[in-house]
């Protein structure tokens, strides 16, 4: 009965990343999900950089391209920055909110211009109440950061890039 149990939030899980996936390929503003006893409220700020014509203004129902799995046009200042930017690219690999320290209060995990080695800690993810370290995938210096503590990651966007 346990395992069941866990089976099918393992399932839950996977479906609502999916859906959170196709939300930020989207040009959709706004969703709201509910399922049984599940719902689900996803919302993206005029701040978060949507370059798709008149977002605001879609549903579900209208956004032709998220319930038929086109991918909408979604992009960010913060990743076309990115896009110039040398050495390694360090990717969000959820979406969620960014935290640079440990704590409130603590030093930054890394600064422009650090060293690290690989495997070390760049950051938090927090996603669904879950911390998701962010380690650096190489050796080198921090060159870039293209992300501010607190700041909300969309899935793949670049966070930093290390040379």
């Amino acid at each position: 009965m346990e395992k069941d149990k866990n089976d099918k939030h393992k399932e839950q899980s996977a479906d609502i990343f999916k859906l959170i996936d196709r939300f930020e390929e989207s040009g959709l503003s706004r969703l709201k999900y509910c399922s049984g006893d599940m719902s689900l409220e996803l919302e993206r700020s005029a701040a978060a950089g949507v370059n798709a014509p008149e977002a605001g203004n879609k549903t579900f129902a209208e956004d032709k391209s998220f319930a038929e799995g086109d991918n909408g046009a979604v992009s960010s200042k913060s990743s076309q920055d990115s896009d110039e930017a040398e050495g390694t690219k360090v990717h969000a690999p959820v979406a969620g909110v960014f935290y640079s320290a440990p704590k409130p209060g603590a030093p930054a995990y890394v600064k422009e211009g650090q060293q690290v080695k690989k495997g070390d800690v760049l950051g938090l993810i927090e996603a669904m109440k879950m911390m998701n370290e962010i380690t650096a995938p190489v050796s080198g210096v921090v060159k870039k950061i293209f992300i501010k503590n607190e700041d909300f990651a969309e899935f793949k966007q670049v966070l930093m890039s290390i040379d």
